[in-house]
């Protein structure tokens, strides 16, 4: 129901496609499969977390400003 409602919501809107992500063990793929849904193998997901998420914020600095209008 809930993939159901959003496919209503993408095609009232006019969106071109609908995409999730899900864990490659997760046995709903037949599901996923059996509505239609192909998998997409061009896209790998990238995460960062714990250390490495920490040890980049160090790097980051002030956000831009907008200029004055």
């Amino acid at each position: 129901m809930l993939l159901a409602t959003l496919a209503a919501i993408c095609v009232e809107r006019g969106y071109q496609r609908l995409e999730w992500w899900m864990i490659n063990w997760n046995p709903a793929a037949r599901f996923y499969a059996a509505i239609g849904a192909t998998p997409m193998d061009e896209w790998t997901p990238y995460r960062l977390a714990g250390p490495a998420l920490r040890e980049l914020a160090t790097h980051a600095t002030a956000a831009p400003t907008r200029p004055a209008p």
